[in-house]
């Protein structure tokens, strides 16, 4: 009989919200997630032995704190990551995304490897990079995790959540929207195609060890949360909107942005909005032989403090919306 186990495709990850003790599975709200690989690992520190005994040999260290991270990477659709944008942000599981300054959501994460279980307790995400182009045309969400402890068992999956059959997020049904926040609300005429873009999140969580366990504790921020945007347009041209960002790189101006993807079965859309932000890597343009000259802008997101759009729902950086 041939041997099916230990192959990717058979592999199954569910999401589990941790609701009161950390690192603790509450087995009660288990959420199927649409990943495409995975490279979480536990590692223990070794605690080595300097003693000197008038010997050149080493001793065997003894085992020291467990250190429990690594990448998950998620396809987003518009059935299966509206608990994935909460978890980024900190608050919000029902659709609606928005920052916490404290992200008090953790998570297990169990993979079913059909071997074993893979069980990661206490994850949090600490940074997620969103990035779409018009080759690969998904939208793919790039999670990096802190976990309290990992364990491997052979107990059975924790519920029978399952992915729920959708359409990918398709960067040609991506609209891409920028302009001057004092310019009023988007329209149709702040329209700009884009090549790609990365969006990224970071939570700076860290790493503090306490004594009894050698387990983490629970992670909190320990500088502020930084979001950036970066894009590319096909082309350097006369488009206003590049025109337009020629200048206001120059001027520090305040900058709004949204981009908003539509597709699926009915009227599904995921819309992420960023009121406020400033050009902190300018476009160089540079002519790099006979080909198109690219124009590629970088862009840091901040609290919406002037809230001089119709944004004014968007209270910080950032705002994610997906609804189905």
């Amino acid at each position: 009989m041939a041997d099916t186990t230990g192959i990717g495709h058979l592999t199954d990850m569910l999401m589990d919200y941790e609701t009161t003790t950390y690192g603790t599975l509450e087995d009660s709200t288990e959420i199927a997630m649409p990943f495409v690989s995975e490279g979480l690992t536990s590692k223990y520190a070794e605690v080595k032995n300097d003693v000197l005994r008038a010997e050149a040999v080493q001793r065997p260290p003894a085992q020291g704190n467990e250190a429990v991270t690594g990448p998950i990477v998620l396809e987003a659709d518009y059935d299966n990551i509206k608990e994935i944008l909460g978890y980024v942000l900190g608050t919000g599981t029902t659709g609606t995304a928005t920052p916490a300054d404290e992200n008090v959501m953790r998570n297990s994460v169990i993979i079913d490897k059909k071997v074993r279980r893979y069980q990661f307790l206490g994850g949090v995400i600490n940074r997620a990079v969103f990035r779409s182009d018009a080759n690969s045309e998904k939208l793919m969400i790039d999670t990096d995790w802190i976990f309290q402890h990992l364990n491997i068992t052979s107990d059975a999956m924790p519920g029978s959540a399952s992915l729920t059959v959708s359409e990918p997020v398709k960067h040609s049904t991506l609209v891409f929207r920028i302009n001057q926040s004092s310019n009023g609300a988007l329209d149709a005429n702040d329209a700009l195609k884009i090549e790609s873009f990365t969006l990224t999140v970071d939570n700076h969580f860290g790493v503090v060890y306490g004594s009894e366990d050698g387990l983490i504790l629970q992670p909190m921020r320990e500088a502020k949360r930084e979001t950036k945007f970066e894009f590319t347009a096909a082309r350097l041209n006369t488009d206003a909107e590049i025109t337009n960002l020629l200048t206001e790189q120059a001027s520090w101006t305040n900058i709004q942005a949204d981009l908003i993807w539509t597709g699926g079965l009915g009227s599904n859309a995921l819309t992420i909005q960023l009121p406020e932000m400033r050009i902190t890597e300018p476009a160089p343009a540079s002519v790099e032989g006979a080909g198109a000259i690219p124009f590629k802008v970088g862009l840091t997101c901040y609290k919406n403090v002037s809230h001089d759009t119709l944004m004014g729902d968007a209270n910080d950086e950032i705002r994610m919306v997906l609804a189905t």
